[in-house]
C-alpha cells in the first residue's frame, strides 16, 4: 500500500540552504508543456510479440494487442491512459525495436494494483539489463500503476528493474514496483525506480520528481530501490525489504540542489546509500529508516560532497550479528585520506542504537555543524560502542546534543582529529556512557569544550581534574540531568533539571531552535541539551532518576 509520509516539525535553523519550493515542485512536463493528444489502451488481450495494434485509441474503442508494439508507435506529446488490467511487456533489453517512451508522453493508469505492467517471462533477461519501462527524453511522466518485474525466484544471474527515466522535467508518481531483482555475485545492481543522467554524469538532469512511490517484494541480493541523479526531489515514498542483506532504500548521486524528504525504508541494509560521483547542496530530511545503517556515504577517490544537510531524520538501527561493526546511524566515510565532505549540517535527528555500532560516524569532514541530535539506546551487554565518532575532521561544532548510553560500555563523544582541527564541544548532555563520556586523542584539536553536562564524567585518557586543568569543561555540570524518561526516549528537561539556563548562547553559530522547533532561549539563558525546558507546561520531575551504572 502506498501512503504519504508527512514531515514533522522537528527542527529548523537559520542556515538551511535548500529552497523550500523544491518540496512543492511540480514537473515542468506536467505544469507547462502538457500533452496535446489523448489515447486509451486496453489490456483485453496479451498479444506480445505479434506486432498487432487493434482499436482506434478512443475511450470507447481503445487500442489493444501487442503492448510494446503499441507503445512504440505513440507520438510525442501524448497522454496514454492505461485501463484496468495486466499489460505484458518484454521490457528493454538493449535491442532494436524495444519500447521507449518519447518526449512529453504521460502514461497514467487506473491505480496501483489496478493497472499492472508486467514483464513477460517468455522473454529472458539478457545483456544484464531488463527494464519494464524506459524513457529517454524530456517531460515524461508515469503515474498511478504497478510495475511487476516478475522475478519470483530471485536466482536470475542478471537483473530486473521497474522504470528508468533519463533527461529533464520528468516525474514518477504513485507508482509501485514489485519483484525487482539484483545479483551481487554477477555485479548486477537493480534499480527498481530511477530518474537519472542517461547521457552520463556530465549531463546533469534537472527538475525531476519521484513522489508517493513504493518498492517492495524485492528479490535477489543487490538492489537500490529508488535513485535520483541530477537535480530534483524524492518525497513521500516507501521501501520495504524483508531481508536486511538485500539492499538500500534511496540513492542520490551527481546531484545539485536536490532534496530527499519524508520517505521511509524498513528492513534494508541502508536507508540511504551512495558511493559514486560528487554532490552539491544535497538535503536528506524528515525520513524514517529502520535499517542496519541509516544514512551511509562511502565516497571513492575523486568524489566530494559540498553542502550536505541531514535534518530531522528518525533512524532505528537493526542489529547485525555477522558484522556488528557495520551498524551506523549516520556515516560519512571515504576511501581517500583528504577532505571529502564539507559544509555539513547534522541536526535534529533521532537515532536509536542496536546492540553494536556507531550512531554518528564522520571521517574527513570539514565545517561540520552537529547539533540538536538525540542519540540513545536501551540495550545492555553490547560490545564497545560510540555515539559520536569523528576522525580526521576539522572545524566542527558539536553542540546541544542529547546522548544516552544506558550505563553501558559506551563512548559518548570520541574525537580523533588533527591538532589543527579547531573543534568546539558545547552544551551537550552526555549520560550513561561508562567507557568515555568524552575522549579526545589529541586535545590540541579542541578550541573550546565547555557548558556540557556529564553524568557521570568518564574518560580512559585522563581524570576530570586533568581534563579541567587543561582548560576544558570548567563551567560544565556534573549531575543527573533529570530528563523525563530515558526508557521511552523522552529526554525533555524536567522543572528542576540542572541543565536549565546553564548553556552558552550559540545564536551567532546559526542555531536558533531546539530539537522540537522551539526558539532558543525559552527564557533568559540557553538550556543544555537538545531541548529547551518548556516552562508553561513542565514535566513533573521524578523523585530520583536512576541511570544504569550511575549513582
Amino acid at each position: 500500500m502506498i501512503t504519504s509520509h508527512k514531515s514533522t516539525n522537528h527542527f529548523w535553523r537559520a542556515i538551511q540552504f535548500i529552497p523550500l519550493f523544491l518540496l512543492f515542485m511540480v514537473p515542468l512536463a506536467v505544469r507547462a508543456t502538457g500533452a496535446t493528444n489523448e489515447i486509451w489502451i486496453s489490456a483485453q488481450t496479451n498479444a506480445l510479440g505479434t506486432s498487432t495494434m487493434l482499436g482506434d485509441g478512443s475511450i470507447t474503442n481503445p487500442y489493444y494487442g501487442d503492448f510494446d508494439y503499441i507503445i512504440d508507435r505513440i507520438p510525442t506529446n501524448t497522454t496514454e491512459h492505461l485501463l484496468a488490467g495486466v499489460f505484458y511487456t518484454k521490457g528493454c533489453e538493449g535491442s532494436a525495436g524495444d519500447p521507449m517512451l518519447r518526449q512529453n508522453q504521460h502514461i497514467t493508469g487506473a491505480g496501483t494494483n489496478v493497472t499492472i505492467i508486467r514483464r513477460d517471462n517468455r522473454f529472458h533477461f539478457q545483456d544484464g539489463q531488463n527494464v519494464a519501462v524506459i524513457g529517454n527524453a524530456d517531460g515524461i511522466t508515469v503515474s498511478n500503476l504497478t510495475i511487476d518485474c516478475n522475478n519470483t525466484a530471485g536466482t536470475n544471474p542478471y537483473k530486473g528493474d521497474g522504470i528508468y527515466l533519463w533527461r529533464n522535467n520528468s516525474s514518477i508518481q504513485m507508482v509501485q514496483v514489485i519483484n525487482a531483482s539484483g545479483n551481487f555475485s554477477q555485479g548486477q545492481e537493480s534499480f527498481p525506480i530511477l530518474i537519472g543522467n542517461g547521457g552520463g554524469t556530465n549531463v546533469l538532469t534537472t527538475n525531476n520528481v519521484i513522489s508517493n512511490c513504493e518498492v517492495s517484494s524485492v528479490k535477489g541480493n543487490y538492489t537500490t530501490a529508488i535513485t535520483l541523479q541530477g537535480q530534483g526531489i524524492i518525497r513521500f515514498c516507501n521501501v520495504i525489504f524483508t531481508d536486511p542483506t538485500t539492499g538500500s532504500g534511496y540513492q542520490a548521486n551527481a546531484t545539485s540542489n536536490s532534496l530527499i524528504i519524508s520517505n521511509s525504508c524498513v528492513g534494508g541494509a541502508n536507508g540511504f546509500y551512495k558511493d559514486t560521483h560528487s554532490d552539491n547542496n544535497l538535503a536528506i530530511e524528515y525520513n524514517t529508516f529502520q535499517c542496519r545503517k541509516g544514512i551511509y556515504f562511502d565516497e571513492g577517490s575523486g568524489w566530494t560532497v559540498n553542502g550536505l544537510t541531514l535534518l530531522g531524520n528518525h533512524i532505528g538501527l537493526l542489529s547485525n550479528s555477522t558484522n556488528p561493526g557495520e551498524v551506523n546511524g549516520i556515516e560519512l566515510a571515504c576511501t581517500a585520506t583528504n577532505i571529502r565532505f564539507s559544509h555539513v549540517t547534522i541536526a535534529g535527528n533521532i537515532i536509536k542504537g542496536a546492540n553494536s555500532g556507531i550512531l554518528i560516524r564522520l571521517f574527513d569532514s570539514a565545517f561540520v555543524t552537529n547539533v540538536n541530535n538525540i542519540l540513545w539506546t536501551t540495550n545492555v551487554g553490547f560490545s564497545p560502542y560510540y555515539m559520536i565518532y569523528m576522525q580526521d575532521c576539522s572545524n566542527t561544532l558539536t553542540a546541544n546534543n542529547l546522548i544516552y548510553g544506558n550505563g553501558q560500555s559506551v563512548s559518548g563523544i570520541f574525537i580523533v582529529n588533527p591538532s589543527t582541527a579547531h573543534d568546539a564541544v558545547l552544551n551537550n548532555i552526555v549520560m550513561g556512557c561508562n567507557l568515555n563520556s568524552i575522549y579526545v586523542a589529541n586535545t590540541a584539536c579542541i578550541s573550546v569544550c565547555d557548558s556540557n553536562l556529564f553524568y557521570p564524567f568518564t574518560s580512559s585518557a585522563q581524570t576530570l581534574a586533568q581534563w579541567q586543568s587543561a582548560g576544558f569543561d570548567n563551567h560544565s555540570v556534573f549531575a543527573n540531568p533529570l530528563v523525563a524518561n530515558t526508557n521511552t526516549g523522552s529526554f525533555q528537561l524536567t522543572s528542576n533539571s540542572p541543565a536549565i539556563a546553564h548553556a552558552l548562547n550559540l545564536t551567532a553559530n546559526g542555531i536558533i531552535n531546539d530539537a522540537s522547533g522551539n526558539s532558543r532561549p525559552a527564557r533568559g539563558n540557553w538550556d543544555i541539551g537538545a531541548y529547551e525546558f518548556d516552562a508553561p507546561s513542565p514535566v513533573s520531575p521524578p523523585s530520583h532518576l536512576q541511570i544504569r551504572g550511575s549513582p
